[in-house]
């Protein structure tokens, strides 16, 4: 019964930590496409900011990056390689924004949560 109990207990540990280092390296592998989305988001905040883009209270308008390329807000959306576009959909409440970006990449797309 010892043996079982020791057993079972390296298996635990050695299942935890291959989640771990599963989870971590994932982690670390998106880190750039989440650094592309931030800078989407900015780009977005700098349209409200400028007056560039109106959007009405209780609506939404998606900002493409198309639109932010025409405009000279943004160069090539690149992740090392791997060419992407996509869009930032704004919000706007009764008092504030809200911004979520999202991405298509060869490697890599933006999970869409609805």
């Amino acid at each position: 019964m010892k043996k079982l109990t020791i057993m079972m207990t390296i298996f635990m540990l050695f299942l935890t930590g291959s989640l771990l280092y599963i989870g971590l390296t994932i982690q670390n592998s998106n880190k750039p496409y989440k650094a592309l989305e931030s800078d989407l988001v900015e780009i977005a905040r700098s349209y409200i900011s400028t007056d560039k883009l109106a959007v009405s209270v209780g609506s939404s308008v998606d900002l493409t990056t198309k639109k932010m390329r025409e405009d000279n807000m943004l160069g090539e959306a690149k992740v090392d390689d791997d060419s992407c576009d996509g869009y930032v959909e704004i919000r706007r409440n009764i008092d504030s924004y809200s911004y979520k970006a999202y991405i298509k990449c060869d490697k890599y797309e933006t999970y869409k949560d609805k």
